[in-house]
């Protein structure tokens, strides 16, 4: 028991690391994906405190255990409210997507019944029904996340990204049966050697998770975004060696532009607009234009979406097949 105490106890400090470090990020940059990061990664804090607190209570508390794991309980549901109401948000952030009203008004809804729910569970203490379905709807959350970055994964176009992702989905992957294995095997007789390490998957998988955060944030995060101003940045066009005509062309294309479009625009062929476009897809080592496009809207959260009534981005090689 103590063994799991302490190893909570560096769980909370990881956690406590990663939203310090991604809150440093985000008064740096000020980008949506780094300020919903923020808030996944201070409610996984919440969700680690109240485990601690839950343990401690066990360990060190006789009469007042009731009280303390009562406001632990508090703790816990505050970050998994905060977990469900902005995950959702961060997975579409993260892949440069824009969340149109009818997703915003779902996921609002969703976090809307969880914290009614959870509100419920104190004049309804025990309720198994409203324990299961809290459970369903916060791994269902993280759930669809993983299988979210599964489908946009082959449209990643930043290296980087797709390592970051191939990452959380394996952690998730191994994590999961044995988590749930490790819960079943609390509830067994187990030789001494072996009941000593039982609980301990659960911290072990949070621990991973902030150190996984913490570098996501001040690698990947921590950098300016390719898109300032609703123009493409200094940082895409020093990172990867672009002129400012390739940079002006990949502006209007990533604006949600035809080549057609912006050849009208700058009076130039489209034949040479898909050459500038094959050429900076060249230099950022992705396979086609709309990786391209990609590549530029997940980076670090930049906020450009096609003006409404213009058409999505075209890729150039369906143009000349």
């Amino acid at each position: 028991m103590h063994l799991l105490f302490w190893l909570y106890i560096v769980a909370l400090l990881s956690a406590a690391a990663a939203v310090a470090i991604t809150c440093f990020v985000q008064a740096q940059h000020h980008t949506p994906v780094a300020r919903l990061f923020a808030l996944c990664t201070a409610a996984l804090l919440l969700i680690t405190l109240s485990l601690v607190l839950q343990h401690y209570a066990l360990l060190h508390l006789g009469e007042l255990r009731y009280r303390f794991s009562v406001f632990a309980l508090v703790v816990m549901v505050a970050g998994s409210a905060g977990l469900v109401g902005t995950a959702p948000f961060l997975y579409h952030e993260l892949f440069g997507r824009s969340v149109g009203l009818p997703l915003r008004l779902a996921y609002t809804c969703l976090a809307t019944v969880f914290l009614g729910l959870a509100v419920s569970l104190f004049f309804r203490s025990g309720s198994l029904s409203i324990l299961i379905a809290l459970n369903l709807m916060l791994f269902g959350t993280v759930g669809f996340g993983i299988v979210y970055m599964i489908v946009r994964y082959r449209l990643i176009g930043d290296r980087r990204l797709r390592r970051a992702v191939r990452v959380v989905v394996a952690v998730f992957a191994l994590f999961t049966p044995l988590i749930v294995l490790d819960a079943m095997l609390m509830r067994l007789p187990l030789p001494p050697v072996v009941a000593a390490f039982e609980g301990t998957i659960l911290p072990t998988f949070l621990l991973i998770a902030n150190v996984l955060a913490i570098r996501f944030a001040s690698t990947y995060l921590n950098e300016p975004p390719y898109v300032v101003g609703g123009r493409i940045s200094c940082s895409f066009r020093s990172t990867y060696d672009v002129s400012l005509r390739e940079a002006d062309i990949i502006g209007m294309i990533v604006e949600g532009k035809t080549p057609r479009q912006v050849a009208d625009a700058l009076m130039i062929s489209a034949g040479t607009v898909e050459d500038h476009l094959y050429a900076v897809c060249r230099k950022t080592s992705v396979k086609n234009p709309t990786q391209l496009v990609n590549l530029i809207r997940e980076h670090r959260g930049c906020d450009i979406s096609p003006s409404r009534g213009t058409p999505p981005a075209r890729d150039p090689s369906r143009a000349r097949a």
